[in-house]
């Protein structure tokens, strides 16, 4: 109920959750990392570390999920649903590839933006959809390739 004002409810009917941590499971980092990782310096996240990984409309948890890490995956299903899985995708290993940092990656800076102020403020009710179209609209999802290209 405390995510209804942020999300379409088209995203909180969809998306079914999955604690791995119920079942004494956690995730394994899947097999194209260490092509990555053998590409060049990255630096990503371990899976058996990170909080969730959204599958489109499953959100796969390593532990109780606290709103917080809800709220952040959720955000990430949105732009799924919005931009696309495979541009998603294609807009991580860009951003990938030019700074090595997933940080960088704008799906997951926008991500982290939002959960901050959903965190800071959960009266300050924002369109997680809105501001997903926005980025799509301006460009910012791939402003990475833009600083490659200067």
């Amino acid at each position: 109920m405390q995510l209804e004002p942020f999300f379409a409810p088209e995203i909180l009917d969809t998306v079914r959750i999955v604690n791995l941590a119920q079942i004494g499971e956690t995730m394994p980092s899947p097999p194209f990392f260490q092509k990555l990782l053998a590409a060049g310096p990255l630096m990503l996240p371990k899976s058996a570390h990170t909080a969730a990984v959204p599958f489109i409309d499953v959100a796969v948890f390593n532990g109780e999920p606290s709103l917080r890490v809800v709220f952040h995956t959720l955000v990430h299903v949105t732009q799924m649903v919005l931009v696309g899985p495979e541009q998603v995708m294609e807009g991580c290993f860009r951003a990938l590839t030019v700074s090595g940092l997933w940080m960088a990656v704008p799906f997951e800076e926008q991500a982290y933006q939002m959960d901050a102020r959903f965190t800071a403020n959960s009266a300050d009710v924002f369109s997680v959809e809105q501001e997903v179209r926005e980025w799509l609209r301006s460009g910012r999802y791939h402003k990475a390739q833009a600083h490659r290209a200067s």
